[in-house]
């Protein structure tokens, strides 16, 4: 990795935990080096709170996509996203991600983000749709197991639910994780009872 590769990682890794001052440090450094370096220009723009920047990262991130490149275009609209969220602009930054999800399907741990953001605006269906393909591609992943019933106790399919969290339960029990096991089958018990747990 270059020295100027690396100073724009640091600045990346400092506007990602809200370190400004310092990222704004790395990014300027990026920028007496390569003058022309367009990722510093518009992180500059982020750290100093210009939000018209987005846009243009976003057309770049996919014209990136559209010529294959899609890794380091998922990694921009993720940027993107981030600044969003710090704005306070939860349904743009929803959108973007959304859009992130279906690039990169396989990262799991969005699937469920997106789905818990459904679910806390009663769309369940929205939230199944995240859950279903994350369940396709790890069918024994009990987190994933969990959320989907939590989604089917939210649509009123108990039994759909029940079985879900008695699937969650075998997966951890064969993992040796007793008390989850314990739990998850009682989940099942109540789901056929028809008692929903809170969120």
């Amino acid at each position: 990795m270059s020295d100027t590769a690396e100073r724009f990682s640091e600045g990346e890794v400092f506007y990602r935990f809200k370190l400004i001052d310092k990222a704004v440090a790395r990014f300027e450094e990026v920028l007496r080096v390569d003058p022309d370096h367009s990722g510093a220009r518009w992180m500059l723009r982020l750290c100093r709170g210009d939000e018209t920047v987005m846009p243009e990262m976003v057309a770049a991130a996919e014209a990136l996509i559209a010529r294959g490149e899609v890794k380091e275009g998922v990694w921009w609209l993720r940027t993107v996203a981030l600044s969003l969220q710090y704005a306070g602009r939860v349904d743009d930054c929803i959108r973007v991600l959304t859009r992130v999800w279906y690039l990169a399907p396989e990262d799991q741990e969005l699937a469920r983000a997106l789905a818990e953001h459904e679910l806390a605006r009663d769309n369940a269906r929205g939230a199944l749709q995240f859950l279903q393909a994350s369940f396709k591609l790890t069918p024994e992943d009990p987190d994933t197991l969990v959320a989907i019933a939590r989604c089917f106790e939210a649509l009123g399919k108990s039994e759909h639910a029940a079985r879900c969290f008695e699937e969650a339960s075998r997966v951890v029990t064969a993992k040796g994780d007793a008390s989850a096991a314990a739990l998850f089958a009682q989940r099942a018990a109540d789901a056929r009872l028809g008692k929903r747990r809170p969120r």
